[in-house]
């Protein structure tokens, strides 16, 4: 699971042939950010669009440096649109992986952005199911997929594909130590 948090990083789909209004999408999205603690900052409308920003503040978040930012946008209408979202440290314009997180920032800063990626996760699911509960989500890539049998067989390949990959790293870092002359 990739645990970086980055304005670029936005999960985005598009819809296509789904019998649900993007209003009942967008409705749903400001439900769950409430529930989660979130206030609408902005929230701006045209048709078929629809732009969304929220945050979860507070003076103890801003003293704290932990202020959470969600950026969501869908477009489109009903049998067709799209859906992008990105859930985040407020202010953040670089990956912050885990790893500098606890380096640079604390063990704390690392689970709050664990925290969040689980959270918008959620969130995602909760967009899923919305549109259509037959969506399956490949837990190694994200992937989403039609049916059980899709899912089985792409989560097949993933394990083959990280497995090959994580071999391939083990014969590059081999070879790098053969060609490491003595001291």
């Amino acid at each position: 699971m990739d645990l970086s948090v980055s304005p670029r990083h936005m999960k985005h789909y598009r819809f296509a042939d789904k019998d649900v209004d993007p209003a009942s999408v967008v409705a749903s999205i400001k439900k769950f950010l409430s529930e989660n603690g979130f206030q609408i900052d902005r929230e701006s409308s045209q048709p078929d669009l629809w732009d969304l920003r929220a945050s979860k503040r507070g003076t103890l978040r801003i003293a704290l440096g932990a202020v959470r930012d969600a950026d969501v946008v869908v477009a489109g209408r009903r049998g067709k649109f799209e859906v992008q979202f990105r859930l985040g440290v407020w202010g953040r314009d670089l990956v912050v992986p885990v790893v500098e997180g606890i380096a640079s920032l604390g063990a704390a800063t690392a689970v709050d952005l664990h925290e969040e990626r689980l959270l918008e996760d959620k969130m995602w699911r909760n967009i899923l199911q919305l549109v259509d509960p037959t969506l399956q989500i490949c837990e190694v890539c994200g992937a989403i997929l039609n049916t059980p049998e899709d899912l089985r067989s792409h989560q097949s390949l993933e394990v083959q594909r990280v497995q090959s990959a994580q071999e391939a790293w083990e014969r590059i870092e081999g070879a790098a130590v053969r060609s490491t002359p003595p001291k």
